[in-house]
């Protein structure tokens, strides 16, 4: 194996579960045959996509906007068309995430609690407030959640073409969306794990780029550190990253302020969250989802805790240990997100006596975390390079 290939290959190899594991449920329930090969050649493909990224992007840069508008208006017609298939059962039992959310947005606008309700499956509302005020545009000018993600990815886009290249960009949401069909089922099935992903994602890009912005004030900051207070209020996993938003700050810009941002975020969660719990701390429902781990506590003390602890201790670990970048601040992210999905579907394996890949579901938060940190020249991969990147981007504004 050549010395590119070694190098080539902990990424291939990372990029192809971050792009399975998600799609891992769907194989199971749809294409066991098909998906299993699938599943077996992705890391070749990967491969061979992370190889000639460079000559892709020089081939979608000459039809970029026929190709980027193929893909919207896709989405959007995976929508209209395909969503109303999935929602009204055409696909078996189906997700009732999309059903839950709508439920607890129209019951806020009506003024009620928005979490005393349950969906047709006998569910209860997984989502965090935060999720519930971002549905509300979605709502009330659609009559439904679907659309957020196509609007989301969108946003992605455009945001990613701001940190790189135009063309970089979209050979990415091309590559995932063909490697993983887990994005077009979350399209199709119109529930926020997408959605919820891509704005945690957003708003930590936003404010570690303007962290590493050398003349940045505080004041410049704040705002950055409330939308990542926001984004994390939207589900109980995303907490996690808090004490890795830490060590990145503190790293980049000293302890104070990086204290003080991280402080900032949390403040801004609690006042997200808090109000929606104190309205009805027995019928606040989104803890049921952070306690999903403890029906293996049999085989592993207190799962629920010991788990998540495990994922934050990883994540944390890491970001000490390696280099304070923004790629590397995203896939210490994307496994920290990825941890506890991960150790739930082998634990519910162990209990079942047979494979269950229901928990990688929950991989979908992380799917963007790692491509975007993983996928050849969407990041700069040093701190010179972003400082760089940083420069040129405030010369071309001015």
């Amino acid at each position: 194996m050549s010395d590119l290939s070694r190098s080539e290959l902990p990424t291939s190899i990372g990029l192809a579960f971050y792009l399975g594991a998600p799609s891992a449920f769907i194989v199971e329930k749809f294409f066991m045959i098909p998906g299993l090969v699938y599943l077996a050649v992705l890391p070749f493909v990967v491969c061979w996509l992370l190889r000639n990224a460079a000559v892709l992007a020089k081939y979608v840069e000459k039809n970029e906007s026929l190709l980027l508008s193929i893909t919207l208006m896709a989405s959007v017609l995976l929508v209209v068309f395909v969503h109303p298939i999935a929602d009204g059962g055409g696909w078996g039992r189906g997700s009732d995430s999309d059903d839950a959310l709508e439920l607890a947005t129209s019951r806020l606008l009506e003024g009620q609690h928005p979490y005393l309700e349950t969906t047709y499956l006998g569910n209860p509302v997984s989502q965090l407030p935060g999720s519930v005020i971002l549905a509300v545009p979605f709502v009330t000018l659609f009559g439904g959640v679907a659309m957020q993600n196509v609007f989301w990815l969108a946003v992605l886009m455009f945001a990613l073409r701001r940190c790189s290249s135009r063309a970089g960009s979209l050979v990415m949401l091309l590559g995932v969306s063909l490697l993983s069909p887990c994005l077009v089922y979350r399209i199709a099935v119109g529930d926020d794990y997408l959605t919820n992903g891509i704005l945690v994602l957003l708003a930590v890009i936003w404010l570690t780029k303007c962290a590493h912005q050398e003349r940045a004030t505080m004041k410049e900051l704040l705002l950055p550190a409330v939308s990542v207070g926001f984004a994390i209020s939207t589900r109980t996993l995303f907490p996690l990253l808090l004490p890795l938003l830490v060590i990145y700050l503190v790293r980049v810009r000293g302890y104070w302020t990086g204290l003080l941002l991280t402080t900032v975020i949390g403040f801004v969660f609690v006042v997200v969250t808090a109000p929606f719990y104190f309205w009805d701390p027995a019928g606040f429902s989104p803890f049921h989802t952070a306690r999903k781990l403890n029906r293996f506590d049999s085989l592993i003390p207190h799962a629920g805790v010991s788990i998540p602890a495990l994922a934050v201790l990883t994540g944390a670990f890491l970001c000490w240990l390696r280099e304070a970048t923004i790629p590397n601040l995203l896939s210490n992210s994307a496994l920290t997100l990825a941890i506890p999905a991960v150790a739930g579907a082998v634990l519910d394996s162990v209990k079942r006596g047979t494979l269950a890949f229901d928990y990688l579901a929950f991989t979908t938060f992380s799917l963007f975390f790692a491509v975007v940190a993983l996928w050849p020249g969407l990041m700069p991969v040093s701190r010179d390079a972003l400082q760089a990147k940083l420069r040129e981007s405030t010369q071309a504004v001015s």
